[in-house]
């Protein structure tokens, strides 16, 4: 059978957000998720995760753009603002346009990501793969080079860059080659997908467009990422991406979808399946 990885982004970021994401793995098609280390709530609902859905597979989604530094700030100075708050995503990008190692320090940016590895190791809980908020770590060659030697060290797979080249997600990465992504991956023997699908998102969002994307995809292994949460103002104070979670949580546990995976021969895997 192929291999189907549905890996819900952003777990950890507000217990609505985790709550729903443990919702569509029990009742629907999500088999995956990645964990957002440098919020609050993420290791007391990591240990929910673990209680209520033990087979739902717990990655690191590395984060450069969102909630508070696991290191002191006065480490990894190259990564804050003035303010010593993390960059916009945007912000953060222009900086990939210039020199990164003169912008971003390298070191500093393996420190803070190895740290939010670290603590979610803490919880006993081992990550099944790594990926990155904002897709940050996958702008420039320093930084992928970053995150792939995080995965060989850990020995875990990573998301598959090929997608997030172009203007995906509205991220214009021209600062990476296709050929630079290759020799940085072969070169550290990182595992990923065949493909990833980044694009079931926003306005797309809807049951007819999940299931054509699993009719339609012929590779032997395929990630589709997806963001679905039970709404919340609350959650909603802390995100621009809010009610359209609630649209992806209805739509990944709608039975049509559980159908067209099963009648397309699709297995549901986590990252350690790879």
């Amino acid at each position: 059978m192929k291999t189907l990885i549905v890996n819900a982004d952003d777990y950890g970021l507000h217990p609505d957000a985790s709550r729903g994401i443990r919702t569509a793995h029990r009742t629907g098609i999500v088999s995956s998720s990645t964990v957002m280390m440098t919020f609050p709530t993420a290791l007391a609902d990591m240990t929910l995760a673990d209680r209520e859905t033990p087979n739902l597979g717990l990655g690191v989604h590395l984060c450069l753009t969102a909630g508070e530094p696991v290191l002191p700030k006065s480490e990894i100075p190259t990564l804050l603002t003035a303010d010593g708050e993390f960059y916009k995503s945007d912000n953060l990008q222009a900086l990939h346009q210039v020199a990164l190692h003169q912008q971003l320090a390298p070191a500093q940016l393996y420190a803070e990501c190895k740290a939010q590895i670290e603590r979610f190791r803490k919880s006993g809980l081992q990550p099944t793969h790594l990926d990155s908020h904002h897709h940050a770590l996958y702008w420039s060659a320093p930084a992928l080079r970053v995150l792939c030697q995080l995965a060989s060290e850990y020995r875990i797979p990573i998301r598959n860059p090929h997608a997030i080249f172009g203007e995906g997600l509205g991220f214009n990465v021209d600062t990476i080659t296709p050929a630079e992504v290759e020799a940085i991956m072969a070169e550290f023997k990182v595992k990923t997908t065949d493909v990833f699908v980044d694009w079931f998102y926003g306005d797309v969002v809807s049951v007819e467009t999940l299931v054509n994307i699993l009719e339609t995809q012929t590779a032997d292994s395929v990630e589709i990422m997806c963001h679905p949460a039970h709404w919340s103002q609350d959650l909603e104070a802390i995100s621009s991406y809010t009610k359209v979670r609630q649209l992806e949580l209805d739509v990944l546990t709608n039975p049509a979808v559980s159908a067209a995976v099963i009648a397309n021969g699709w297995a549901l895997e986590a990252f350690d399946h790879l």
